[in-house]
Formats: C-alpha cells, structure tokens, sequence
C-alpha cells in the first residue's frame, strides 16, 4: 500500500497556491494544507471483517462510515484496555486508549449509531452490576451476621466490574479506577459536559481536574491527598467518545486548550453533512452479534497486574521494516512542524503518538477471526496501515481548526525565514534591487529539503504575499524592488527571531 504521508507531492503548487495576489502585509498565510493532506479514511486499513461491519451500520443510519469507524475504534480500544503497551523502543511504552470527538449539527445521528455500537457494553455492565449486587448482598449479610458469631467467614468486599462511564466527575473516575485496573470507556454525548464540568464542585472553581484528565491520556498513575488521607491509583485509562457541535467547539476548547496540549489529544472527525438518502434495510442480528463477538474478544484478552499493583501490559515491538515505516513518519513530521501554524503544530507530537495506538489496535484484531494468538511483533504492513490512519485524522484537525478565528497579523515560520533572509542580505541591494535567484538561493540554504523553493516564480510570489513588489529586469531576470519604509517594518515585526533564524535546521 502506497503510504499517504507524502511531503513532496503536497508542496508542488507551495506558493503559488499561497501567495498570489495577496497584498494584505498583515494578512495570515498559512501553509497547513500544503504540507499536510485532508486524505479520506482508508478503510483498506481496516480488517475486512470490521469494514463490513462499517458500512452496514453507516447504511443503516444514514451516517458516513468513517464517523462509524472512529466511534468503533474508540470503543475497541477502551475493550483492549491496559492489557497491551505498543513500544517504538526501550521506555517509550504507549496504551491503545483513543479519544474522539465528532463534530457534527444536532440532529446528524451520531447518538443512534453509539447507541446501537454500545449496546453489547452497556449489557456487559448490567451483567456486572447484577453480579455485584448479589455478592455485595452476601458479603453484607455475612459481616453483619459475624458480628454475633465469629465463626462466620466473611468474604472480601466485592468490586463493581467497571466497563462504561458517562455522567461521571474526577473523582467519581477514582474510584472506579481504584476497583478496575482495565480501564474503561468514557461516553459523552456531548463533550462539552465532560469539559465544562470539570472542577465544577470543587470551591469557586478551583482544583486540577483538568489536569488530572490530561494525565489520563497516558494512563499515569494518580495520588489523590485528600483531607486526612491519601489515595494512590497505580493503574488508570479510558477511551472516550463524544460529539460537539462546530459552532460550539471553539467555544468549549478555547485557546488554552491548545496551550495545555487538551484538545490535540482528542482525535477529531467532522461530519460533511452529505445528502442522506434514506435504506430500508436495517441492522440484522448477524451484524450486531459479529460486533459483539469481536468487543467480547478485546474483551476476552487477560489483564496482569503485577505484586506491586501495576498492571504488567504485553509488549509489542516492531519488525524492523515496520520500525523503518514509524521512523519515516516520525522525522517527516518534525522536520515540516516548524513551518505549520501553532495550532496545528500541537497536534504533532499526539499524531505520532495515535500512530503507535494505532499499530497496536490494528495489530491485535488481525487475530481475531481465527481466534490466533496474538504475536509481539507488529510487521511493516500494519505499521502502514497506522501511518494512514494517522494522516487521515491529522487531516480531520485541519478542517476543524478552520471553525476558528484565523490567528490575525501572526506570521507563519516560511515567512519569517523569509523576511530573515531579506534583513541578512539587505546591503547586498544594487540600484534598489534584489535578484529573486539570489534572495531564493539563500532562503534554501536554511531549509530542510522538503519546503526548498524551486523557482525564482514562487519566490516572487511569496515576497508579493508579505505586501512587496517584484519586476522583471533586462535578459528576463526578476528582482524584488527593496522599498525601505515596507521591508523596515517587516524586520521589525520579526526582529527577535533573527538570531534563531540564521542557524541552518
């Protein structure tokens, strides 16, 4: 399968696409696009078995499958709970748990598809929960009854089996944490309550509720000090899914979110809105049962909890064709963050991350249908399959940040490159005039190879996006017109990043 993360087929129109006719100096030239692809789902990633599901279910509610998709993954993922680790290499060990948001109008249809994708789970918990109460009935018959008689034996207090949550605070997640190693899946239909309502109880506001459930993300252990007693949860997790609606996404994940790395952990899905046209055939029982047998074999999957309490993952590693795949993701990414905008750019090191889950999911249920074991070694094939769910999903945040305000007189890093090359060769100007090769030979010099502008036309371009004026001299050679007032105040809006600037990445 030919990989999707391709940098140097997204940068053949860079410029042009970019810069022309922009004469706005202030005015926000943002590359994203360029450098990153919107792709579709590849549903080839998928399993086939899995795929079918998909677009059953999408048929049947009117829905796109790719939304289906990532409600399932995060459901799949939270099943596998903390029973696997995907690890790259020694002491980076990353959990399958994913967080999605669709961002859909009211009235899409995401809440019958959750509804019929989750109804196998919520049956397990009520199996759970009628378990629980019989023995909590037991054990508290017979404590009460060895209080009269001491050769009564009583039996340890039962715990609750913990498999969904939905209207649930910080400290209610302790406590199921505290009696459920697992993990546990996280449903919101609408995000936005899960969000608002943190530190909601705690005094004018106050509290770091919204910091414990970044640290969920990783499933890092959590100490809870309470007034005269201290909690220690060696184990937490949790998928979560929910929908938003794109008007109110900006205003529920305002800035900080992006600052505080919240909202890059959420894989993001927003809907078309496409026609819908109505199926007469709805869910069959052989649909719904092939999807509760694969969840009860996520589910069927042993957890190890080790003497110290913490739970003991299996491992998976990579091949080393599978390991060359991740390692081409990765540095592709890094080398072009720099030159994305800052929203964007914090959705970077949490893209990589999901590519691991990703392996790791996709990895697991390619044994289901033989019911085979599950090997530790994720082969070149699957580690593709991630790179192009993560491409995928990378793209889908794109979209979303255009539901916000455009960053104003921000400057994107090409730009400022740019305007850094103009001061470093500012005594370098004849008769008022710049030649576009030289300005676009030193400009390449500080580039990685995969944003190197190939001709003096797009360099032209560029210049005439910050609001300056190129001409064509004798012989057909062009040159940027070194208007002084204009370019001073370019040096100004970037003058602090000169130094940085100057060093080749």
């Amino acid at each position: 399968m030919q990989n999707s993360f391709n940098l140097r087929d997204n940068l053949s129109d860079f410029a042009d696409q970019h810069f022309t006719n922009t004469t706005n100096v202030d005015s926000t030239i943002n590359h994203d696009e360029t450098l990153l692809s919107i792709t579709p789902y590849p549903f080839e990633a998928m399993p086939s078995h899995i795929h079918s599901i998909v677009e059953k279910i999408s048929a049947a509610h009117h829905i796109e499958p790719e939304i289906v998709a990532s409600i399932m993954t995060g459901f799949l993922t939270g099943a596998i709970g903390n029973t696997f680790r995907v690890s790259p290499r020694e002491g980076w060990n990353v959990p399958l748990f994913t967080w999605h948001i669709i961002v859909a109008e009211t009235g899409y249809g995401k809440s019958p598809v959750t509804n019929t994708l989750i109804e196998h789970i919520h049956n397990l918990q009520a199996d759970a929960y009628k378990e629980y109460s019989t023995k909590l009935r037991e054990y508290e018959t017979k404590l009460r009854l060895s209080k009269s008689d001491i050769t009564v034996e009583v039996p340890d207090k039962p715990k609750l089996k913990h498999y969904t949550l939905s209207d649930t605070t910080v400290e209610g997640m302790v406590k199921v944490f505290e009696d459920d190693p697992r993990g546990v899946i996280l449903h919101r239909d609408e995000i936005a309550g899960l969000i608002l309502g943190l530190n909601q109880y705690k005094a004018k506001g106050r509290g770091n509720d919204r910091q414990r459930l970044i640290e969920l993300y990783d499933c890092q252990p959590w100490k809870i000090d309470r007034k005269g007693s201290v909690v220690f949860i060696p184990n937490t997790g949790a998928s979560i899914v929910g929908g938003i609606q794109p008007r109110v996404m900006p205003e529920v994940f305002e800035n900080d979110s992006f600052d505080d790395g919240l909202i890059p952990r959420f894989l993001l899905s927003l809907s078309e809105q496409s026609n819908i046209t109505f199926h007469r055939q709805g869910i069959s029982k052989d649909v719904t049962g092939s999807w509760s047998d694969i969840l009860s074999f996520c589910y069927g999957i042993p957890l190890r909890v080790g003497e110290s309490g913490f739970v003991a993952p299996y491992i998976l590693k990579f091949n080393d064709d599978a390991l060359n795949e991740f390692e081409r993701f990765f540095n592709g990414l890094h080398q072009i963050a720099p030159f994305l905008s800052y929203r964007t750019r914090t959705f970077m090191p949490k893209v990589i991350t999901y590519c691991l889950k990703f392996a790791g999911l996709l990895h697991v249920l390619r044994a289901y249908p033989q019911q085979d074991r599950i090997y530790t070694a994720i082969n070149e094939k699957v580690m593709q399959d991630a790179v192009s769910l993560a491409t995928y999903y990378l793209g889908q945040a794109l979209r979303v940040m255009k539901l916000y305000d455009r960053e104003g007189k921000e400057l994107d890093e090409l730009s400022r490159r740019l305007i850094a090359t103009l001061h470093e060769l500012k005594d370098g100007t004849k008769e008022g005039r710049l030649s576009l090769e030289t300005i676009r030979a030193t400009f390449n010099e500080k580039l990685p190879d995969q944003v190197k502008v190939e001709h003096n036309k797009r360099i032209g371009s560029m210049l005439r996006g910050l609001g300056l004026s190129t001409e064509e001299g004798s012989q057909g050679y062009y040159y940027l017109v070194w208007e002084s007032e204009k370019i001073e105040k370019l040096f100004l809006r970037t003058k602090s990043t000169f130094p940085t600037l100057s060093v080749k990445p």
